[in-house]
């Protein structure tokens, strides 16, 4: 594995290296199960080096001895968006790193170990990415196979001939993001914490943003880390949900201008939006749908190779849209396996 310098190894004068924050919020039935999840993903860290800190919006006996028993702080929090209850859960941490969990998610045994060994060969680390697969009822028990080695990107871009490269690599990424996935640099995000408490969804875009506009080390880590559930409450089509995508993304372009980023981060930004723009709109958006042009344009002005070809069909499907909305919009539901990879949640 490529390293960076020196070790990482836990500093005891300033807290442990992670802290790890489920956030639960009208999903009680699940929290018990994603707790013990990370409870046995830390069970071989070192005692000093993790802590778990609960967000919840309610507690009970039985949530509340679990907790003592496992040494797990709880915060109460009745805020009813999830980007509040991340930042109640920055300020009650003391790791220089923070893992949020979605409370019907749960960790791999082997993923916090994997992360320590990953922050060890490269200290300079803000952002770190692991895969995660999804499941209903209970993850499934075959080993998954073997992942490669972690994709390193240095941001910015040390050279002009780099830019390419990594503009390619982001966009490829696009909606590959979740936020039961990423661990990243704490302080990262307590600068950003009044922009990421005015969000309600997308917040795995909005931390991803947030740690391009830091800059240094970011790690894309195909080993499965954590399991995403699929059930009845997932609300990733709903009115609602389509109405934080668009607050998130003005929050995140609002983020990149105030920052004054390399013209490469900006770049990415409009890619990643005209393709939000074009996907909400395919699924009956309306005020997606009249911005779809614009969307076109975006898409066009982009270069590069690894993306070109996923860039075409985004246009194409908005072509259609444009033209006759009812095929676009079928069109839209048939392509998204094609367009977004299987079992990648938008949220």
């Amino acid at each position: 594995m490529m390293s960076d310098r020196g070790s990482s190894e836990p500093d005891q004068a300033s807290g442990p290296v992670l802290t790890v924050v489920p956030c639960m919020y009208r999903r009680r039935q699940y929290i018990l199960e994603a707790l013990r999840s990370v409870i046995l993903a830390l069970h071989d860290v070192p005692p000093q080096a993790a802590e778990v800190v609960l967000v919840a919006d309610e507690v009970d006996d039985e949530l509340q001895e679990l907790a003592r028993r496992q040494s797990v702080r709880i915060v109460r929090s009745t805020a009813p968006g999830v980007g509040e209850m991340m930042v109640t859960g920055l300020k009650e941490s003391r790791g220089r790193f923070v893992a949020f969990l979605d409370d019907d998610d749960l960790v791999d045994p082997g993923r916090f170990l994997r992360f320590l060994s990953v922050l060890s060969a490269h200290p300079s680390l803000t952002y770190y990415h692991n895969g995660f697969r999804p499941f209903r009822d209970r993850p499934p028990n075959e080993p998954a196979p073997p992942a490669p080695e972690p994709r390193i990107l240095r941001w910015p871009p040390s050279a002009p001939d780099e830019d390419a490269t990594a503009m390619e690599f982001l966009a490829a990424r696009n909606w590959e993001q979740n936020l039961s996935s990423t661990i990243v640099r704490r302080d990262i995000l307590l600068h950003q914490a009044p922009r990421l408490a005015r969000i309600t969804g997308l917040t795995d875009t909005f931390v991803f943003f947030a740690s391009l506009v830091e800059g240094g080390t970011l790690v894309f880590d195909e080993a499965v880390g954590t399991w995403i559930r699929r059930h009845g409450s997932n609300t990733t089509s709903s009115p609602r949900d389509l109405l934080s995508k668009r607050e998130t993304r003005d929050v995140v372009q609002e983020m990149v201008r105030a920052s004054g980023p390399p013209k490469i981060t900006a770049a990415y930004t409009s890619l990643r939006r005209a393709r939000d723009v074009i996907f909400d709109a395919s699924r009956g958006d309306e005020p997606s749908r009249k911005q779809v042009p614009e969307a076109i344009t975006e898409l066009l002005r982009a270069n590069g190779s690894t993306h070109r070809m996923k860039n075409l069909a985004y246009v194409a499907l908005a072509l259609v849209l444009m033209v006759a909305p009812g095929l676009g919009t079928a069109l839209g539901r048939r392509l998204v396996t094609v367009l977004i990879p299987e079992g990648v949640s938008r949220v």
